[in-house]
């Protein structure tokens, strides 16, 4: 941590705002780490009865933008932030005022924290710090995030009871948000009604604004939390002189989420807004608003999320935390060469702006940015419309997705240099978001860029037919033909299926282990034992579970992991990826419990002892003896540290699993269910390898599975497999059909001599066997 104090002089003017002038920046590149940071302390400041106003200007751009605390440091206790901002926001200086209280009667120091992210671009600046004896004021207007006051909001004297400023959670448990809209801290201050005791069921409470006036139409946009079991009515009432009309109204429970809401205001003169929360049937109909705005002209389509971001915002879209980095606002061309637009699409120029992934170091391949629009209510039909740019040579994906369920998928291969339309159909019964994934690619090569995104009322089809994610596209064109396209489908998800990356999904821990299963990222935090990444997405921030054997676990300490009560009589096969990887890893079992058996049921799947430091896939079928079951994982524990085991990736499709008996890559086991045939003459064996067979000039150099040094090689006994034949001396490969019963009799039905050239060919063979039978 790097700290600095000023003098009184300069931290009341720190910084002069011109093209020549200066200001304070974190400089983030080496040998700075992530969440390394960098502290500007204040002079000691006395303390006063009423509030002190901080004005700064701060500016937090670039797609590894971390965090800018500012505390209020009495003594030695920094304690939280009295205002907090993390992330990205755009190219631009932030202006901020921040009421500061002396709650402790003695003086104390202002502190400005810049918390360096996961790169170099990552910097982030202040300029023009100013201090005030007064309160900071926030002028009546059409805006209004409460973080200094009411704006010239004032509570109505005919209600029952009033609106609250408050910061955080409300005081009752189960109810209200968690923190405030515009900043997500406990710090944020917003306005709520308070629905615990002496509070009864249709108590309303009134807040009205301030008089305003539209010489056109205008669109209310505001934000509201009405979380609880109990929840009752927030109306929103235009008042013009004595006729007050209801403009818009939401009952019930909308969930943990802050929502937006759009409301069109027509033309008028000297009008009012009141917002009214009617108290629910308890105490858990807490409601809030934060964050209100009027902005002339009409509201374009209510509750969604239209943007052209020409004006430097994102407007209701909102960048992800749970992704690798962030979308930018860009205009112009992107910082790389050959890649990204040269101009946005709305005005195809330099002064019209976009939303763009920056490719270049330090993201990696695979890494994701994710934005995402605020929680909408159900469609019976309406179209996403946007245009996307994709052109670099090394384009990753772009994707579009409904909550949890892909609507739209690009890969980059073959896109052009211009922007293209895309367009999207949403149906769905349940509240939903949309987000837009890009996906960096093989290179630096690879800016994706989004522009001009509405929301219309009516369906539409999928646009281009190519980015259908139900799989594979395949186009075929002929001269005066119509293009046709053909889609394959792809593997649907169950209910049962989990990859642990929002939590346990539907699997449990179970009461009767001696500990539990534990969801983690990265490393397990034992050496030499447990795998580094998880399996869904191979990096270190996706989630797997796993058994911690640390003290204080002691040998053959179980933890158990199961399905919920699975209700039916079809086979299902059950797959999974499992990680067992240390000197003294015990036991990986799987167990099918009819819900009328008492204990673990039947073992159906056991793995035991190190497998290596790698993700292995685990297939079992399931044919029930009964119409509800169980399916179990239970993991034991071995004899020190050393016994780390992982899950990850489960999966119960309907149907039995495909792969057969005489399948093999040779990766999971040296032969698999083959083996050596002791009758041949003279007698030796096949050797199970990985990369060159050890002689020059002869043998493969990797295996053709995987193509790499690591994979492991033989010829895959198979109706079809593959064969390596290189060497000056190669003789003959030989392919026998042999009855199981009577092992002497062998038939050839596929034979290759001599030397066939450095490459792995392709054969294939019909065996015609009668009875049981080996090949």
């Amino acid at each position: 941590m790097i700290e600095i104090n000023v003098s009184v002089e300069i931290f009341h003017h720190l910084f002069s705002t011109s093209a020549q002038g200066h200001y304070a920046f974190i400089e983030t590149s080496s040998p700075r780490r992530l969440n390394d940071t960098a502290r500007l302390n204040s002079p000691l400041i006395p303390p006063r009865a009423n509030a002190q106003c901080l004005r700064f200007w701060y500016h937090m751009y670039g797609p590894d933008v971390n965090t800018l605390n500012v505390y209020a440091k009495f003594g030695r206790q920094i304690g939280t932030p009295v205002w907090s901002h993390t992330g990205t926001i755009n190219n631009q200086w932030h202006f901020q005022t921040v009421d500061i209280t002396s709650t402790q009667g003695a003086s104390f120091q202002i502190v400005f924290e810049g918390v360096r992210g996961t790169s170099y671009r990552g910097d982030i600046a202040i300029d023009d710090i100013s201090f005030s004896t007064q309160p900071c004021q926030q002028a009546p207007g059409a805006k209004c995030d409460f973080e200094l006051g009411l704006c010239g909001y004032t509570q109505v004297k005919t209600d029952v009871f009033d609106w609250s400023r408050s910061v955080g959670g409300t005081s009752s448990s189960g109810t209200g948000p968690r923190n405030d809209h515009t900043y997500g801290t406990n710090r944020g201050h917003y306005m709520y009604i308070e629905a615990s005791s002496p509070r009864r069921r249709g108590d309303a409470a009134q807040l009205l604004s301030p008089s305003y006036s539209l010489s056109r139409g205008g669109c209310l946009n505001f934000w509201y939390n009405m979380n609880g079991a109990s929840m009752g009515t927030l109306n929103v009432i235009l008042r013009q002189g004595t006729r007050p009309q209801r403009i818009w109204t939401k009952t019930g429970n909308q969930g943990i989420a802050w929502q937006l809401a759009q409301v069109t205001i027509p033309q008028s003169s000297n009008y009012t807004l009141m917002f009214e929360g009617i108290v629910g049937t308890g105490y858990q109909s807490d409601m809030a608003i934060d964050d209100i705005s009027i902005i002339s002209g009409g509201c374009t389509l209510p509750g969604q999320s239209n943007c052209n971001f020409d004006d430097g915002t994102m407007c209701t879209w909102t960048n992800l935390r749970t992704d690798d980095f962030d979308w930018l606002i860009g205009n112009g061309g992107t910082s790389s060469k050959y890649t990204g637009p040269q101009n946005d699409h709305t005005h195809n120029d330099n002064t019209g702006k976009y939303i763009f992934i920056e490719a270049s170091a330090p993201r990696v391949k695979g890494d994701t940015a994710r934005v995402t629009t605020q929680q909408f209510n159900p469609t019976t039909g309406s179209c996403m419309n946007f245009w996307y740019h994709m052109y670099g040579s090394g384009i990753g994906q772009l994707s579009v997705y409904l909550t949890n369920q892909t609507l739209w998928r690009l890969t980059g291969d073959s896109q052009v240099k211009v922007w293209q339309n895309g367009q999207i159909g949403i149906k769905s019964s349940k509240p939903y978001r949309v987000v837009i994934e890009g996906v960096r690619g093989s290179s630096y090569l690879s800016d994706l860029a989004i522009d001009d995104i509405s929301f219309t009322g009516s369906s539409c089809s999928i646009s281009p037919v190519a980015a259908n994610p139900n799989g594979q596209t395949t186009v075929s064109t002929t001269p005066g033909s119509v293009t046709t396209v053909t889609v394959g489908s792809t593997p649907t998800l169950t209910k049962y299926d989990c990859n642990f990356e929002q939590g346990f999904c539907m699997w449990a821990q179970s009461p009767d282990d001696n500990f539990d299963w534990t969801r983690t990222q990265g490393p397990t935090g034992s050496k030499s034992t447990g795998p580094t990444n998880d399996h869904t997405t191979g990096k270190p921030n996706g989630w797997y579970i796993f058994i911690e054997t640390s003290a204080p676990r002691k040998p053959n300490d179980t933890a158990i992991l199961q399905s919920p009560v699975i209700r039916e009589t079809q086979s299902r096969c059950l797959s999974f990826w499992y990680h067992m990887y240390g000197t003294h890893v015990n036991t990986l079992l799987v167990y099918l419990k009819p819900s009328t058996v008492q204990g673990l049921g039947t073992n159906i799947w056991k793995q035991t002892g190190n497998q290596g430091n790698k993700w292995i896939l685990g297939e079992v079928t399931i044919a029930p003896s009964s119409p509800s079951y169980k399916v179990i994982f239970q993991a034991l524990r071995g004899i020190s540290y050393r016994g780390d085991i992982a899950l990850d990736d489960i999966r119960m499709s309907l149907g039995a699993c495909k792969q057969a008996a005489m399948t093999c890559d040779f990766e999971q086991s040296s032969i698999c269910n083959y083996v050596q045939d002791q009758s041949d003459t003279p007698n030796f064996d096949w050797t199970w390898k990985s990369g060159g067979t050890g002689s020059a000039s002869t043998g493969p150099p990797s295996d053709h599975t995987t193509g790499t040094r690591t994979g492991y090689s033989s010829a895959p006994v198979c109706v079809k497999f593959w064969t390596h034949m290189f060497g000056v001396d190669v003789n003959t490969l030989n392919v026998y059909l042999v009855n199981s019963q009577q092992p002497s009799k062998r038939n050839l039905i596929w034979t290759r001599s001599l030397n066939q050239g450095n490459a792995w060919r392709q054969a294939a063979v019909t065996a015609n066997p009668s009875g049981q039978y080996k090949i």
